[in-house]
């Protein structure tokens, strides 16, 4: 998962720069609900951080970072 939250622009858009983005001053929350079409035998997190709520056929997740990897192993 790629988290993605435009940034706030204190410049106008016709005379901001095309290519210095906005900083992220915070790190993004975000929630994910995956319904499986078969049950899997484990689910794990790349990111220690990753809250996993896991259920016969869905995944429940709440990921405070940018990037996120779910591996479910079948």
């Amino acid at each position: 998962f790629v988290a993605y939250n435009p940034t706030p622009q204190t410049t106008p858009p016709r005379n901001r720069p095309y290519v210095i983005p906005g900083l992220i001053e915070d790190v993004p929350i975000f929630r994910v609900a995956v319904k499986l079409a078969e049950i899997p035998r484990t689910v794990t997190a790349g990111n220690e951080s990753t809250v996993l709520h896991w259920h016969a056929d869905s995944i429940e997740a709440t990921i405070e970072d940018i990037h996120e990897v779910l591996v479910l192993d079948y």
